[in-house]
């Protein structure tokens, strides 16, 4: 239910109001603490590891909340706007330059069906030609990025995340 409200709210505020009124407060977190100390407790109340497929399912729910965990105490999201041409100097070790975005619509109509950023990505190594759409993310350096969204100007605006503990458990 609390997921579903969560579902809800996000698609009506956005991602960032759900992040910090739902998924990140202290009460969601200690909702799936509560899980967790409830699964374990099960597991050793009916000798869980007996049945070793059952076990092996709960063991995977634990694991996935401790990804969880260390998302949300080591993880760090955000969002950055890439102009055409311009190159994008901050806190990453790399530089980002959109070389072109593009609209790809549906055949025959005028929805869009994909959003495209063709990007340089340059480090102390050199250039490299990379695409980012909306089924195809861009992994650099423990950071991933994803195509968010786009203006009429023709920026691309990606969103960007880099958890290296979290999505490695």
């Amino acid at each position: 239910a609390v997921l579903a409200t969560g579902t809800v709210v996000e698609r009506r505020h956005g991602t960032e109001f759900a992040l910090g009124h739902v998924y990140g407060t202290w009460w969601f977190v200690g909702l799936w603490a509560l899980v967790a100390v409830l699964l374990v407790w099960m597991a050793v109340k009916t000798k869980m590891w007996k049945r070793l497929s059952v076990f092996v399912i709960h063991l995977s729910i634990l694991l996935i909340l401790l990804g969880a965990l260390l998302t949300k105490l080591t993880g760090w999201h955000g969002e950055i706007t890439l102009r055409p041409g311009v190159t994008m100097r901050g806190e990453l070790p790399f530089t980002l330059t959109l070389d072109a975005f593009e609209v790809v619509n549906y055949p025959g109509t005028h929805k869009p069906m994909d959003f495209v950023s063709h990007i340089v990505v340059g480090d102390a190594s050199g250039e490299e030609e990379v695409t980012i759409s909306m089924n195809h993310i861009l992994k650099r350096q423990h950071y991933r990025f994803y195509q968010a969204d786009y203006d009429a100007k023709g920026n691309s605006i990606l969103s960007v995340s880099r958890d290296p503990r979290g999505i490695g458990v």
